[in-house]
């Protein structure tokens, strides 16, 4: 749910027009990249919670998972919708390419949050998601010819600011904040770049993740089933 109102967000933030002037004029458009950049980031806020209920369950055996059932959940949105726009990517090797880099940002992503929220860093993960939008804001001004006003460069600075105190409280190179906040970003650009569709191209991202995820279920058949059938209690409950 996240990545998909994130893609949406990002999608119409820098729809079309690639000047933050040209962009405000058009509110309602505006208004929508702001709406699914908030509901991604409050989904993201409470991951946390329903990681922390699959403490007994490895990381990737998680990740594996989510993969799956992404594609199970993608692929019945898209045919019920009636969108075949997906199997159009398959004849495009350059999209292709394009895709298993994205496929591969999104999949370490995801997998160090879980990492990071499962072993006790989530002031890391956290922090992560703050420094976020920073990077976003940088790829936007270098790649995206973006020009900030005198308004928005305070906010970022203050911004910025803020960053380097959580930073410094956390004592030590936070290499969790700064792999998720760059992954993310750079996958952003990618996916903004390719001018891809949110939807089409998300699927065709974790179908190409998907053989690593059955990978892992067959090299850890009896775990994962003895994981997801046992709850944290030791009752069984499939």
């Amino acid at each position: 749910m996240g990545s998909i109102a994130y893609l949406y967000g990002y999608f119409i933030y820098f729809c079309k027009k690639n000047k933050m002037g040209e962009l405000q004029q058009n509110k309602k458009l505006y208004s929508g990249g702001l709406f699914y950049a908030i509901l991604c980031y409050c989904s993201w806020g409470v991951f946390p919670l329903f990681w922390k209920l699959l403490l007994d369950v490895p990381s990737t055996q998680i990740l594996a998972h989510r993969i799956v059932w992404s594609v199970i959940f993608l692929a019945g949105l898209m045919l019920w919708r009636g969108d075949r726009t997906f199997l159009t990517y398959f004849s495009k090797p350059k999209t292709l390419g394009l895709l298993c880099i994205t496929g591969a940002l999104i999949g370490g992503n995801w997998f160090v949050y879980i990492y990071a929220v499962n072993h006790n860093h989530i002031v890391d993960s956290s922090l992560g998601y703050y420094i976020n939008p920073m990077v976003n804001v940088l790829l936007g001004v270098v790649f995206m010819k973006e020009r900030l006003n005198k308004l928005q460069k305070w906010a970022v600075f203050f911004a910025v600011a803020g960053i380097v105190c959580l930073t410094i409280s956390v004592g030590r190179l936070p290499w969790i904040s700064l792999f998720l906040a760059l992954s993310f970003a750079l996958y952003g650009l990618l996916r903004k770049k390719a001018n891809l569709e949110s939807l089409p191209g998300l699927l065709i991202e974790t179908l190409l993740l998907a053989p690593f995820a059955l990978f892992i279920f067959g090299k850890w058949t009896r775990p994962v089933t003895e994981h997801f059938c046992i709850s944290r209690f030791k009752q069984p409950f499939c």
